[in-house]
């Protein structure tokens, strides 16, 4: 009797071990899929900062752009400054004709 509950037991030993194996292969293939998962994670970070350095590159070209432009704005500005200047002087030599028709009349 001794043999037959010695050999029971190396069954459920065996069963035991069959079943460890079993559910260390299924936390195996979780971790796998954890770590297909990372990795799919890192890869969109990676992805996200790749698109923040473009952003970052454009909005560096926008403002070289625009400090390209700004001599120009200026120039544009002082030609403004004195077209009025200019128009200011229109104004007083009109006002000067006007007196002096005034004058003779």
């Amino acid at each position: 009797m001794n043999i037959y509950k010695l050999v029971r037991n190396v069954r459920v030993k065996v069963l035991d071990a069959q079943n460890l194996v079993v559910n260390m292969q299924k936390l195996l293939r979780d971790v796998r899929i954890k770590i297909l998962d990372v990795q799919n994670l890192v890869a969109y970070i990676q992805k996200l900062l790749l698109d923040v350095r473009i952003e970052i590159l454009d909005m560096q070209n926008v403002v070289s752009y625009m400090q390209k432009l700004l001599p120009d704005v200026q120039i544009e500005v002082i030609d403004v400054q004195n077209l009025v200047m200019y128009i200011r002087d229109l104004e007083l030599d009109i006002q000067k004709l006007v007196w002096q028709v005034r004058k003779e009349v």
